[in-house]
């Protein structure tokens, strides 16, 4: 999967719209949806860890140098804490997100519920 190098608003500071930029990759497709995963670690010192699913996007532009913009369109609402730290462009957080190029089942008609 392709790294996420860096976050986007639309607007100052930490409101308003959150753009993903990610790696170049041929497994992403102009408008494909797509699911965003935190990565966290299982247990200390160990090298397995769990993807959890914090929110939908959707290809929003693939970049002329082939850098990949996802738009986020749903934030899961149990991670709020965690969303605020990616608005706060916080290295740490931005560098443990993945964006695989699938959707979960709920989320065709894109009212996304995980959990709430």
């Amino acid at each position: 999967m392709p790294k996420t190098r860096d976050v986007v608003l639309a607007a100052e500071g930490t409101a308003g719209t959150v753009t993903l930029v990610l790696d170049r990759s041929a497994l992403f497709g102009f408008n494909a949806l797509v699911t965003i995963y935190h990565v966290e670690r299982l247990e200390q010192g160990r090298e397995d860890v769990f993807e959890r699913a914090i929110g939908v996007g959707r290809v929003s532009n693939i970049q002329q140098n082939g850098l990949i913009q996802v738009l986020v369109l749903v934030e899961v609402p149990l991670h709020a804490e965690l969303w605020q730290r990616v608005r706060n462009r916080e290295a740490g957080v931005i560098g443990q997100l993945v964006v695989k190029p699938s959707v979960p089942y709920d989320a065709a008609g894109m009212e996304v519920r995980f959990n709430e």
